[in-house]
């Protein structure tokens, strides 16, 4: 059983008494502050209130404490637990604040990434409602509806974003409703009416060797800048490609402590916190890329690996303004668009080959297989382009049924023994060292070199080059 009863505690340096409502539960006791006050002569010697208004409101304030303890089996809690379910607010609670003080956790706890993705959906949401003081009660499933409908044309946003404000609110019902002691703040789940659509697929475009090769043979665009974006976009680009596509966050914050011996280790800042590796990834800097990589490093006495840091104030900026010199050199290159097909789907082949054989300017044809090589001269020979007079094609693998294709059909041939005798090596150093207690040999990246097979469905010219 608990017992309320009002009482004032030590007198204050002004003279008064602040009052409080004694709680006694289980042999307990603890104090629930009120805002009253009273004088020196409204409290007798046995520290008994005499102000009959006084009295009044904490007789009411009491009345009200029992009425909710009486809903409540109370025999099992603690003062402290009788004492926070009488003092917690149960009106309607602000999601907008809740939502801060989630995302600021997030980024105590590493997720700054992540926590960039809840601001902007909390963003996107206040913008919609015109406010930037939610409520909960603001959020019914009719609401959340209207406001998916609005993100429809958004890619990403569209399901982004409504997944975001779920896992805010889904949080603040763990947090501020307690059904068990009556608690209810949040009066309803909205999300159990509402469908998140599912964003779009992008559609991977692979960027063909030749695209590649003029991109960073392109001669750079005029600048008046000492150190132009066109010049960045195409450094990073080359050292994004050469180390394992590293990602320009993990370049704008690497540490010298990084970088050893000719290897860079690191924790994958995208994946560290959802592997139990923490996404560390070592890579060797090969020699190819040594003057990119040294172009940018930072001063002997600076703890940053290179200098980004010294022109860009955050990742975001410099990865902005990668992108931005990556689209100044790229703004005049005028490449096709490039055709891509399942490689399990044949007759999607046979139809890529009819659409490149409609086109004048297509006078080779390189295939990720063999099967995808001869459906391509199928559909070539379709709309009436010969092979390999008119066009040449190349598979890869060289499967045993190519040279038996009419024409025989030229393609790449795989060392896969060179393959598995090296994979062999580098997997049985690492176990011989582990069984040795010393330090696993560094991952490394070799190149097994394969070899065409020149049959009769390419072009040959001079001094052996193929079309």
């Amino acid at each position: 059983m608990t017992t309320l009863r009002v009482c004032v505690q030590k007198q204050r340096s002004d003279g008064y008494y602040p009052v409080y409502i004694r709680v006694i539960h289980g042999r307990q006791s603890g104090f629930i502050k009120t805002d009253k006050m009273v004088d020196r002569k409204s409290v007798t010697k046995t520290r008994e209130i005499r102000d009959n208004m006084v009295l009044k409101y904490c007789t009411e304030l009491i009345s009200e404490y029992n009425a909710k303890l009486n809903m409540q089996d109370t025999s099992q809690w603690s003062v402290k637990e009788i004492i926070s379910f009488l003092t917690t607010d149960q009106s309607d609670a602000s999601f907008s604040e809740y939502a801060k003080l989630h995302i600021n956790r997030m980024i105590n706890s590493g997720h700054e990434r992540n926590a960039k993705n809840y601001k902007l959906a909390v963003a996107s949401l206040e913008q919609y409602m015109g406010t930037n003081k939610i409520m909960f009660s603001y959020l019914t499933s009719v609401t959340l509806k209207k406001c998916i409908d609005h993100l429809a044309k958004k890619m990403r946003a569209k399901e982004m974003y409504p997944v975001c404000v779920r896992q805010i609110f889904k949080a603040a019902l763990v947090e501020l409703n307690d059904e068990e002691r009556g608690v209810i703040r949040i009066k309803f789940n909205p999300w159990l009416k509402v469908q998140i659509p599912k964003s779009d697929k992008a559609e991977q475009r692979a960027i063909s060797a030749e695209a590649c090769r003029e991109f960073f043979n392109r001669p750079l665009p005029q600048t008046k800048m000492i150190s132009s974006l066109p010049e960045l976009g195409r450094d990073v680009a080359k050292l994004v490609l050469c180390l394992g596509g590293i990602n320009t966050v993990d370049l704008f914050y690497m540490k010298k402590s990084n970088y050893k011996n000719g290897v860079i280790g690191y924790n994958r800042a995208k994946t560290r916190h959802s592997r139990s590796d923490e996404a560390y990834i070592e890579m060797r800097v090969e020699p190819f890329i040594q003057p990119v990589f040294d172009k940018y490093l930072a001063d002997d006495d600076d703890e940053f690996l290179f200098n980004f840091h010294l022109r860009y104030c955050d990742s975001d900026s410099f990865s902005a303004n990668v992108n931005n010199g990556i689209r100044k050199i790229c703004k005049d290159i005028t490449a096709p668009d490039p055709i891509i097909v399942p490689d399990d789907d044949l007759e999607e082949s046979v139809k890529a080959g009819r659409t490149l054989g409609r086109r004048g300017d297509v006078t080779a044809i390189f295939a990720g297989n063999d099967e995808t090589a001869i459906a391509v001269i199928r559909g070539l020979r379709e709309v009436g382009r010969r092979v390999p007079a008119d066009v040449s094609v190349v598979g890869f693998d060289d499967r045993n049924f190519g040279a038996m294709w009419n024409p025989a059909l030229t393609s790449y041939t795989q060392n896969f023994l060179d393959m598995g005798e090296r994979s062999f090596r580098m997997l049985f150093e690492q176990i011989q060292a582990k069984r040795a207690g010393d330090d696993a040999p560094p991952s490394q990246v070799e190149v097994v070199q394969g070899k065409p097979c020149l049959r009769a469905s390419e072009r040959a010219y001079g001094d052996g080059e193929i079309a």
